[in-house]
């Protein structure tokens, strides 16, 4: 991992830290062994609403908060208090400080993934109190529900793909000059996003982890970082090489970048790391521009799997492509013909004769 992109992490997680109580801080400190620290974040912020929910619905004390929370205060907690807090996922708010000082009140949902996520973190937490402390696990007798039928979701087809690079190449209409001077010193960088996350099916976060020395132009070649810091050498299609070749040469002319950010392949207006939320906000405007429904990164990864388990029939080169650890997340979410392949195939079906 990118060391300004651990820096990012270890404040993010430190901060999370802080606002837990003690036995869930160590709790936390326990995986780092055995876990990335984007796993650790994501347990302090399903460990952060759960005890909210305990502090304010269950032991509903004033007189403390989180941070005073010790493991007698959830010693009692029972199965029912689990089903209880699965009900309050479905629709709660939060009341939060913004960084500009006002009282901020926010609403949010779950979807059965988000519960299944929390009710996983808990299961953890508590095999580690059952361990330490002896509690008993409240979470035991709750089934994680799995969605057999999986829909897919929506994907690009090699001409939208190709229709949104090309508005993003050609000059705006309609719009104001400062808007066309702002697309057009960021149009070379945000095509060749689009490129990379479609043609080769990247994450978004291995995406914004890319730096210069990790493209081998003429090896056509690039280092991904995976989930969890292991790193692998994966290929770039000739189809977007003379357009990678091109931005590298015009990202490497850039020299006033801050030094933490100097060798980051992709960068903000600002000239610092460019950020996951700031791609989506790209494809959301020159989706709309096309006319195309939402279109996310993993909209543009989800279309490369597909195009490519349906080009090659291949479930595990897909599934290494992706990088996915195996063929069973493929199989789920990508390996779905399509109609062509479909009547390729069917259309010559024939019992072998024997």
């Amino acid at each position: 991992m990118k060391k300004d992109i651990e820096i990012k992490y270890d404040i993010e997680l430190n901060r999370r830290l802080k606002e837990l109580p003690d036995f869930a801080t160590d709790f936390i400190l326990s995986l780092e062994d055995s876990t990335s620290i984007r796993t650790r974040i994501a347990y302090c912020k399903d460990l952060s609403i759960y005890l909210r929910f305990i502090l304010n619905e269950v032991i509903i004390n004033p007189t403390k908060d989180i941070v005073g929370l010790s493991v007698d205060d959830i010693r009692d907690i029972e199965e029912k208090d689990i089903r209880n807090f699965l009900s309050y996922l479905n629709d709660y708010t939060v009341e939060y400080v913004s960084t500009g000082g006002n009282m901020v009140k926010q609403s949010y949902s779950n979807s059965q993934q988000g519960k299944n996520r929390k009710i996983a973190t808990l299961r953890t937490l508590y095999s580690y109190l059952l361990r330490h402390y002896g509690l008993t696990d409240p979470t035991k007798y709750i089934n994680i529900k799995i969605n057999e039928k999986v829909e897919i979701k929506n994907s690009l087809d090699g001409k939208e793909i190709d229709e949104l690079v090309k508005i993003i190449l050609s000059d705006l209409s309609g719009v104001s000059e400062r808007q066309k001077l702002f697309h057009k010193k960021l149009k070379y960088r945000n095509a060749n996003i689009i490129l990379l996350l479609s043609y080769t099916g990247i994450r978004v976060s291995e995406l914004v982890s890319l730096d210069i020395p990790d493209i081998d132009i003429d090896a056509g070649t690039f280092v991904i970082t995976r989930k969890g810091g292991d790193q692998e050498i994966a290929y770039l299609p000739e189809e977007i090489i003379f357009h990678l070749r091109d931005y590298l040469e015009q990202r490497k002319s850039i020299l006033d970048v801050n030094l933490p950010y100097r060798n980051a392949l992709f960068l903000s207006n600002r000239k610092s790391r460019l950020s996951e939320r700031q791609i989506n906000t790209m494809l959301d405007k020159y989706a709309s521009i096309v006319g195309l429904t939402k279109v996310t990164p993993h909209t543009l990864r989800r279309s490369f799997g597909m195009a490519l388990y349906n080009q090659t029939g291949d479930i595990q080169l897909t599934a290494d492509s992706l990088g996915h650890s195996t063929t069973e997340t493929t199989r789920r979410y990508y390996a779905k013909p399509n109609e062509e392949r479909k009547k390729k195939i069917l259309g010559k079906f024939a019992y072998s004769q024997e």
